[in-house]
């Protein structure tokens, strides 16, 4: 079988990409969930007209169900496909912690894709790792991952991560006043210790600004790990097993063992069940 990656999320996505870049055969398991054939109806009805022609009840309808989500929960699109509690994937675990988990295709990437920041160095100077080493992979992440951003103050801040050929969302009215001010102060701002500058953030640069981010952007301009699974499907190396997990984890003088499941969504109290399979 070769390597197998568990899980489609950012973190698995860039496994799979590093060890096919080498030339290994590589499998991924994952848990499969997508959005609701009715909700991505929705999303491409929105998607399909210019923000300056959404109606009240359209963007309304669209945000409804974002302001109805339950406490320590997210929706995008009207869904929950993307994200459960903990008590759904880890037997006996209570909510007290707000654990969330996913079995969806991207995983919680789903929900909040956006912010990309390096470490700084003196962000992991007890890690055995120094950011001359991680630099690279960062580089290489960048080359699927659509990264907007511009060369400013936080250039010198943040030098794992060049925005030299990123191209930068348009920041708004009130952004651009901001950082104006912010400009103009940077000397005596610097003096204290802060740099300001426009986010790096898994954005496409055609974002519309329409504002629904939160919402599920209707282009799905912000990215999700599940965008990159179309380009590791192309690679004759790459298998993927939707609907399937991780029950167990071993280790012997073989090597390391994943014991694979499959898993149904049953519409009872109950919620998820583990159902044991090849």
């Amino acid at each position: 079988m070769g390597d197998i990656v568990v899980g489609s999320g950012p973190a698995g996505v860039s496994v799979a990409k590093a060890l096919l870049a080498r030339g290994r055969r590589v499998t991924m398991i994952d848990g499969g969930q997508v959005l609701e054939q009715n909700n991505n109806a929705a999303r491409a009805a929105m998607a399909a007209k210019s923000p300056s022609d959404w109606s009240d009840g359209e963007c309304a309808a669209f945000q409804a169900p974002q302001f109805d989500t339950p406490g320590g929960q997210a929706r995008r699109y009207g869904s929950d496909f993307a994200m459960e509690p903990a008590s759904a994937t880890l037997a006996g675990s209570g909510d007290w912690f707000a654990l969330r988990a996913s079995r969806a295709t991207g995983g919680l990437s789903n929900y909040w894709g956006a912010a990309v920041l390096p470490y700084r160095q003196q962000d992991i100077s007890n890690w055995p790792i120094f950011l001359n080493e991680l630099a690279p992979h960062y580089a290489s992440v960048a080359k699927f991952m659509p990264v907007s951003g511009r060369s400013d103050d936080l250039a010198d801040l943040l030098p794992g991560f060049s925005m030299k050929d990123a191209r930068a969302i348009k920041p708004g009215p009130q952004a651009e006043v901001l950082l104006a001010r912010l400009a103009q102060n940077k000397d005596r701002l610097a003096e204290q210790g802060v740099f300001a500058g426009a986010a790096r953030q898994a954005v496409d640069p055609a974002c519309q600004g329409c504002g629904m981010c939160l919402h599920g952007c209707p282009w799905q301009y912000i990215y999700s790990s599940q965008h990159s699974i179309a380009e590791l499907l192309a690679d004759e190396n790459f298998t993927l097993k939707p609907g399937c997990v991780a029950v167990r984890f071993g280790e012997d003088a073989k090597g390391a063992h994943v014991t694979p499941g499959r898993w149904q969504h049953v519409e009872r109290r109950a919620g998820f069940y583990w159902r044991r399979g090849a």
